[in-house]
């Protein structure tokens, strides 16, 4: 391990950073804290070797500051995650689909048109149910199944008044008592109906192209694999109740023994092919081609992971482990790679 690089985290509460401090500090690395927002962070990575960044997807400034700092700073020789490649498909499903094309990656047909004859033209064409996206969205959020009379309504909409975003979402379970029950109508009204209302003011609307993805039916699972340097991690995610998805069911199972070697064998295939730092795919079964990858993403929720019993190398060989973290993998990658 490089002890002698000079090391910079951007700090954000909630994100990977104060994982990345405490390993830093455990092995006697060469670190400082930096604000990839502020006036002087140019002069701050003067003499940084490695610069890491995990911004939010729910953040305005990402999009504005924080990419445009992370590719500066890899103009400057310094090695930075996420690099480019890493963080240009970053919430955004159109280039995930275009980069997934780009190496012939098994990926469901994905339909994409920026206009709106053509894409009313081609789903005039379809007689199957197709699965509706927007290009921004996470756990399972702005997904959602449609037929083909459906989808005219989804063009209509996208071509013309748009669709936000960030929706506000409300708890309700009857089965709740009555106390809690007025507190999250309260919640709705009072936080997530205001704060949704903001983002989408923030981040604009998204209009103007159409997105339809392949559906895959009869699947009651998909399965997760994050790839981070020549580790692969995974987990078998169940789909919830009355859905067809998967993401953010929040039911996930983690023996190993579960993960098709198929899924393992494919995700680290891309990741070589597209050179990603860290990267999460999400595999889908197809009836006729096994599984495909129907979206990827570099920044997954940490903790979901630390349960995960083990991890495979590019060899496809099991290794257990109780110790699997991933901002850990993420800088021990990136250390062996300086």
């Amino acid at each position: 391990m490089a002890s002698n690089l000079n090391i910079a985290i951007h700090y954000r509460e909630g994100g990977y950073a104060k994982s990345w401090v405490n390993y830093c500090k455990e092995n006697n690395l060469n670190y400082k804290l930096v604000d990839c927002y502020s006036n002087t962070i140019i002069s701050d990575l003067k003499g940084v070797d490695i610069l890491l960044c995990h911004f939010h997807r729910f953040e305005f400034k990402n999009g504005k500051i924080a990419e445009s700092i992370l590719t500066i700073a890899e103009h400057q020789g310094i090695t930075v995650f996420p690099n480019l490649m890493t963080r240009v498909s970053f919430d955004e499903k159109i280039i995930q689909k275009y980069i997934l094309e780009s190496v012939e990656a098994p990926s469901p047909d994905t339909f994409v048109s920026f206009k709106l004859e053509e894409a009313k033209l081609w789903l005039s064409k379809q007689q199957s149910p197709l699965v509706s996206k927007l290009s921004k969205g996470a756990g399972s959020k702005n997904v959602r199944l449609v037929n083909p009379s459906e989808g005219e309504h989804v063009i209509h909409k996208m071509f013309s008044k748009g669709m936000p975003s960030f929706k506000a979402a409300l708890n309700f379970n009857p089965k709740l008592s009555l106390n809690k029950i007025i507190y999250n109508f309260y919640r709705y009204f009072s936080f997530r109906i205001p704060e949704a209302r903001l983002k989408n003011r923030l981040v604009g609307k998204e209009f103007h192209y159409a997105y339809f993805q392949e559906f895959l039916p009869k699947n009651d699972h998909d399965i997760r694999i994050v790839v981070i340097g020549n580790k692969a991690i995974g987990l078998k995610r169940m789909v919830a109740k009355n859905t067809f998805k998967a993401s953010g069911s929040g039911i996930i199972l983690y023996d190993n023994e579960l993960i098709p070697t198929e899924c393992v064998s494919k995700a680290f295939k891309v990741q070589e092919d597209l050179n990603f730092q860290c990267m999460a795919y999400d595999f889908v079964k197809h009836p006729k081609k096994g599984y495909q990858i129907v979206e990827i993403c570099y920044g997954v929720a940490a903790r979901a992971y630390d349960q995960c019993p083990g991890y495979w190398t590019k060899d496809l060989k099991w290794n257990a482990s109780d110790a699997v973290h991933v901002e850990n993998l993420i800088i021990e990658s990136i250390l062996e790679n300086n």
